[in-house]
């Protein structure tokens, strides 16, 4: 797949004070138990703006917290580069910590992402959990709670979507708590201008 340049600016046109710009994705093939985090995400006061770039490049990502719900942040550890042609990963766990100990073609063919859990990987009934998913552009999207001896395949094609609200990045995001989710397609073009009107909707533009 090729690499793509995005990018979102995000504008405050309205009175809406200390709140911040979440930029999220979505996904209708996302497994079940995959939770969607606020991507990107920066303070944007009354009449401010804030750009967010990224390439559509993906990671493998893990993250120290287990217990995931809206709001809990899923503690970012270590990204992994991840390629759909060329490579799956294997998380393990030794010495306290998790990793990812080595990559490998991916045996699922050229459109999905693969994380093998091995047996050393706490699961559910330990204190030890952690977290385990995908990122793009080197920050995590969506992740779940870490299983042993669970496979995680995912065969991306996400959704990119804007929001004013309280998460910083990394937090799980619940769209109740969010001011006007609005998804953004970019229609040809590699940069999104959203504004968020009193109006409580944003207007989208698009540029070359």
């Amino acid at each position: 797949m090729e690499r793509q340049f995005r990018e979102i600016t995000v504008c405050n046109d309205s009175l809406l004070d200390g709140i911040r710009a979440i930029v999220f994705q979505k996904d209708a093939d996302l497994p079940p138990d995959m939770l969607s985090l606020a991507w990107f995400s920066r303070t944007c006061g009354p009449q401010s703006q804030v750009r967010f770039p990224w390439t559509t490049e993906y990671n493998f990502v893990w993250g120290q917290a287990g217990n995931l719900a809206p709001g809990v942040n899923y503690l970012a550890a270590q990204v992994v580069g991840a390629d759909l042609y060329d490579n799956a990963a294997t998380l393990t766990y030794r010495n306290g910590s998790f990793e990812f100990i080595a990559t490998s073609r991916n045996s699922a063919g050229g459109d999905s992402l693969t994380i093998d859990e091995d047996a050393s990987v706490p699961g559910a009934e330990s204190p030890d959990r952690g977290a385990v998913g995908v990122g793009m552009g080197g920050f995590a999207t969506f992740v779940r709670p870490t299983r042993r001896n669970v496979g995680l395949q995912y065969t991306p094609s996400p959704s990119y979507y804007v929001a004013l609200g309280p998460f910083r990045p990394g937090d799980v995001v619940s769209e109740s708590e969010l001011y006007s989710p609005t998804e953004v397609t970019f229609d040809g073009s590699s940069t999104a201008t959203c504004v968020y009107r009193d109006s409580g909707v944003f207007d989208i533009t698009h540029g070359s």
